[in-house]
């Protein structure tokens, strides 16, 4: 999936939604926020990474950065087993 693609498909998917919907599924206290977690996941699942390699490629793709809700890697950690499913 180009870049350019992944900043078209977050204007399109709607967070606040999805939000209401998985919150139920996470304790918001204790894990990095929501928005995050599904758009490593749905990064994962569409290019077929490994969570290691999603998350690493997170640090450096300030696009895929965006996607996720505009959290940097400085701003939250995340361990790869949240992305483990």
């Amino acid at each position: 999936m180009k870049q350019r693609n992944v900043i078209v498909l977050e204007s399109l998917i709607n967070w606040d939604f999805l939000t209401r919907q998985l919150a139920h599924h996470f304790d918001g206290s204790a894990d990095p926020p929501l928005r995050l977690i599904v758009g490593l996941l749905y990064l994962q699942v569409v290019h077929n990474t490994s969570s290691s390699d999603t998350i690493y490629y997170w640090h450096k793709r300030p696009v895929w950065q965006r996607f996720c809700g505009e959290v940097t890697p400085d701003q939250c950690f995340i361990n790869p087993g949240k992305l483990s499913v």
